[in-house]
């Protein structure tokens, strides 16, 4: 596929928006190398932000790489250079930039661009995600009403085809609201704000918080933190932790610890001890984001079984 996208033949360019699609999204997730995948689309359009698809392409793999401050320079650039007509109006692009700014603790454009969304949106994937996200803004500004009210929309509005809005269900079925702590924490690190992150967390000890859930979660982010800083001593450390005392709880902890693990000794060539963990998060069941889940770690057995 990487060598009909980069000939310059005219025999079948009508497909070669679509495989620029598949191939790009396939580098990023199944051979692990977001770094190339985002190098390869930027390299063929350059000027992405003038073409809808390929701007949310872009923010997509931006926002799942720890980058929301790309996802939303991208997103806000194609917004100011696109016809304001309903028909140029793409829904899941607002979607995409509230999320950015949720991930920089910006709540009042978080909340503003949920809204834009739901409220042009006709469709039913993410509508759960979006809810309940949007009771987060409201909830970590202080306003717990509003943030009560979009969350009882999550129970009916939307499906649970995707993992995001399945999990949104599900917790929003528990009654049980996060820990505002780890919350901000998590927002930050998933937009790649991790200096930030991390001092948020170090505001807090494990021994601050009397659940276990909120004990694996807290080990578990700070594994993430790490992970990111190229802590990975200390990562693997803080990852067997949240392995070993979560691994019979519902959430993804546990599980995407063994997943991380596995990539980080990917990554150190020790391919034995990769596949294990890669094995360990499939054989978790009933986890959140467990479709997701699997396939990276079937994909990371599949790269290292097929060397």
């Amino acid at each position: 596929m990487h060598s009909f996208l980069t000939e310059k033949q005219t025999e079948g360019s009508f497909f070669k928006k679509e495989a620029l699609v598949y191939y790009v999204y396939m580098v990023f997730y199944l051979k692990h190398d977001p770094d190339q995948a985002i190098a390869f689309l930027k390299r063929h359009h350059p000027n992405l932000e003038k073409n809808t698809l390929y701007t949310f392409m872009a923010a997509n793999l931006y926002l799942n790489d720890h980058a929301a401050d790309k996802t939303a320079e991208i997103i806000e650039k194609h917004l100011r250079s696109s016809p304001s007509s309903a028909y140029m109006d793409l829904p899941i692009l607002h979607y995409e930039l509230a999320v950015a700014y949720l991930y920089h603790l910006e709540f009042d454009k978080a909340i503003k661009e949920f809204k834009h969304f739901l409220d042009r949106y006709k469709g039913q994937l993410y509508a759960k995600d979006a809810l309940y996200r949007l009771s987060w803004a409201y909830y970590l500004k202080g306003d717990r009403a509003n943030a009560t009210k979009y969350r009882k929309l999550v129970l009916s509005r939307g499906s649970t085809v995707t993992d995001a809005d399945e999990v949104a269900l599900r917790k929003v079925k528990t009654g049980e609201w996060p820990e505002p702590v780890i919350l901000e924490a998590r927002l930050l690190f998933d937009g790649g704000y991790f200096k930030e992150a991390l001092n948020k967390m170090l505001t807090r000890s494990v021994t601050d918080y009397h659940t276990k859930e909120n004990q694996v979660k807290y080990y578990y982010f700070l594994a993430r933190i790490n992970d990111e800083m190229n802590e990975d001593d200390q990562a693997l450390l803080l990852y067997e932790i949240a392995l070993k005392n979560g691994r019979d709880l519902p959430e993804y902890y546990a599980a995407r610890s063994a997943l991380q693990m596995g990539f980080i000794y990917e990554k150190r060539n020790n391919d034995s001890k990769a596949i294990s963990y890669f094995q360990k998060c499939l054989d978790m069941p009933n986890k959140e984001y467990k479709r997701s889940l699997d396939q990276r770690a079937k994909s990371g057995i599949n790269r290292l079984t097929s060397k």
